[in-house]
């Protein structure tokens, strides 16, 4: 995937492909709109509470996330910047679909899951590399042996 500012709503929409299932990066950045949008409540109280433990840097309202998200490219959103995975619930749970986020735990020398957003049968796996207010998303595939 490349690291264009969009890498994450990419491998959200390949992923998707591999299932049957044909969205654009933009699509799921609306997708990603309407749900802070039509649930902002919720999302303003899961906010407030994950800031208070450090899980984003900043406490973002769900109208600001939700203009925010809307913009691509290396000066728009990227996935996870202002509320972390919970944008990634926000898109498993708009789109009826599980996510898992992985990432590479160097201590046991492995991938290993750090979140699950369980919304339906269409299985989408995140790679997510780099810092927690900057890295880049790539999509996890079956490899099979030869």
């Amino acid at each position: 995937i490349d690291p264009d500012g969009s890498c994450g709503f990419t491998a959200i929409a390949r992923g998707l492909k591999a299932n049957g299932r044909f969205v654009t990066p933009q699509e799921i950045r609306f997708a990603l709109r309407t749900e802070v949008l039509s649930n902002g409540g919720f999302y303003n109280q899961q906010a407030k509470e994950n800031e208070a433990f450090g899980y984003c840097k900043k406490n973002h309202s769900a109208k600001s996330l939700a203009e925010a998200a809307i913009h691509s490219g290396h000066t728009g959103h990227w996935l996870g910047e202002k509320w972390g995975s919970m944008e990634v619930l926000a898109i498993a749970k708009n789109m009826g679909i599980t996510i898992e986020l992985f990432c590479f735990d160097k201590a046991m020398n492995r991938l290993r899951s750090y979140d699950l957003f369980n919304y339906g049968e269409v299985y989408v796996g995140l790679l997510f590399s780099g810092y927690c207010l900057g890295g880049h998303f790539d999509l996890l595939t079956d490899c099979k042996a030869l």
